[in-house]
């Protein structure tokens, strides 16, 4: 089994233990399937393999899934007092507002979150996370999303294929990704890394991405910190000179009215 696809059935796996924390009443495999994204089949048989490891102590009760009394699940859980609560919860809003696609990673950290909120607030962070898990599907984006930041979390090199907004011809170049920000203009992504073609830092906005391949190259950890690049950006252009700008208007004015 290739290493990313043991990934995401380890998370799949730890999804279906943290609802089983969420619904002490029961789950139905049906339920399981549609918070994967797979089929029954598939999910009857991950509630199986891991009731056989002893990391799920269930049941079957007729149509729904069941902890056995007593049955304990050795999930971390962090203490956190009301305002630490809040805080967490206004993050995890903002967190579903930005993201306008279905990415299941998102849906995920939405729905751990759940496990450590008080009952009142973590109800509607379980909302949160139902509303980005109906939303449309991007399997191209959310493999170049993965690929980057692993190869950021690694320090690794990738091949990337960008594509211009303006002549929509293509380019390949070698980039070296040292920073992902999300940007709420558009809810897109952009990531900044040591551009090689152009010998400099670069940004590429991930929806102009066709192309994400990690090599095994790594790359020493630069003498950049994204958070003065940007302390002065204009949008997402960031630098570290400040530039002054003059904006001129018109004196004709031209009104409209609608009736």
């Amino acid at each position: 089994m290739p290493i990313t696809d043991a990934i995401h059935k380890a998370d799949r796996l730890e999804e279906i233990r943290l609802l089983f924390l969420r619904r002490p009443d029961g789950v139905g495999t049906m339920e399981i399937a549609e918070l994967l994204g797979v089929s029954q089949r598939t999910a009857r048989r991950y509630v199986l393999e891991l009731s056989e490891r002893g990391r799920l102590p269930v049941y079957r009760q007729g149509r729904v899934w069941k902890l056995v009394e007593g049955g304990h699940l050795d999930l971390l859980r962090i203490q956190l007092n009301l305002d630490e609560a809040l805080a967490l919860y206004l993050a995890a809003r903002m967190l579903s507002a930005y993201s306008d696609k279905h990415n299941p990673h998102v849906v995920a950290s939405l729905f751990k979150l759940t496990a450590v909120f008080p009952e009142a607030i973590g109800t509607h962070v379980e909302r949160a996370a139902e509303a980005v898990s109906q939303r449309r599907p991007e399997p191209e984006y959310l493999r170049i999303l993965e690929g980057l930041t692993r190869a950021w979390a690694n320090r690794r090199q990738v091949r990337l294929t960008y594509r211009d907004p303006v002549s929509g011809k293509r380019s390949r170049r070698l980039f070296d990704p040292f920073f992902i920000e999300p940007s709420f203009i558009g809810y897109s992504c952009y990531v900044y890394g040591f551009d090689h073609f152009r010998r400099a830092i670069r940004s590429f906005k991930l929806e102009r991405l066709e192309r994400v391949e990690v090599l095994d190259i790594h790359f020493e950890p630069p003498d950049f910190d994204p958070y003065e690049y940007l302390k002065h950006a204009w949008g997402v252009r960031g630098g570290y000179e400040e530039v002054e700008v003059k904006v001129q208007f018109s004196k004709e004015r031209d009104v409209r009215r609608t009736k």
